[in-house]
């Protein structure tokens, strides 16, 4: 059986074609002229080579930092608090239980074998603090908390960090933490976690922004954010960018395109397939 692939596509924007049209002219008349480093012509952190890496990289913290914990985590575990009133041992929607010690306006919970069905907890701790909740938001804390084989491709993730969800403002509450996923022997960090706009009383939010602080895949610090549409952007320190969308259906091809500055126009697109996104993806969770 032979398998073919395509070629990624690209398409190339005004600013790309002008600093052809600079090379170019550049390359005429006297031999020993040369051409200013300028800041379209400079090699950026995130480029050609390593866009596909950078949005990949973004994915995933967007995927560990908000669907993973502010959305699934928080609605099916984090939230309990508001029915279990009193200290005691509960029982998960499938298997396994959770110890509640409460003191006050502090939950203190316990994960024994937990499952709720889409959210398995093996082991581990958190602490909802609501003491505040009114005037700046619940504060949680988790601790050492271990998934079990969260992907088929990846070892058991513990998860520590600390969040305030909830925190009041205008026009809508807001929520911000910090979060580390550790697994075979490395360390993801994602700091400055920003979620605002919230839609309603749900716990999904129209603006999200995370720093990737640390990542055994790139030396870099990123910032992915992602908006209302579900576009999701890449930044690097020196204000590169890569961006794609969210949300495609599946075996669909992704569009990336690539920015030198935040306020700069696209140089240049890139089709990638759905399988070497899900590739790019796989690499930059181990």
């Amino acid at each position: 059986m032979t398998t073919t692939h395509e070629l990624p596509h690209f398409s190339f924007g005004s600013a790309a074609v002008a600093l052809a049209v600079a090379l170019l002219a550049g390359c005429g008349g006297g031999g020993s002229e040369t051409l200013a480093l300028t800041p379209d012509r400079e090699i950026k952190q995130i480029n050609t080579d390593t866009m596909l890496n950078a949005a990949a990289i973004g994915y995933i913290a967007h995927l560990h930092a908000y669907q993973d914990t502010a959305q699934l985590l928080r609605e099916r575990v984090l939230e309990l608090y508001k029915t279990q009133l009193v200290s005691g041992k509960y029982a998960c929607a499938k298997s396994g239980s959770l110890s509640l010690e409460r003191i006050g306006d502090i939950w203190r919970y316990a994960a024994q074998d937990c499952d709720m069905i889409n959210v398995q907890i093996q082991s581990g701790q958190w602490e909802i603090d609501a003491s505040q909740a009114a005037s700046a938001g619940v504060k949680v804390k988790l601790i050492n908390v271990l998934y079990p084989k969260a992907f088929v491709d990846t070892p058991n993730i513990v998860v520590n960090g600390a969040f305030t969800f909830d925190i009041p403002g205008s026009p809508t509450p807001s929520s911000q933490g910090t979060l580390t996923y550790s697994y075979s022997n490395t360390v993801r960090e994602y700091g400055d976690i920003r979620l605002t706009q919230r839609q309603g009383s749900s716990v999904s939010y129209d603006q999200r922004s995370i720093t990737i602080v640390k990542s055994p895949v790139t030396s870099l610090v990123l910032t992915a954010a992602a908006n209302a549409a579900n576009e999701l952007r890449v930044t690097a320190a020196d204000g590169s960018s890569v961006s794609l969308p969210l949300n495609t259906s599946n075996a669909a091809d992704y569009t990336l395109s690539l920015r030198n500055s935040a306020s700069g126009s696209v140089l240049l697109t890139k089709t990638v397939s759905d399988r070497d996104m899900r590739l790019a993806r796989i690499a930059a969770r181990l």
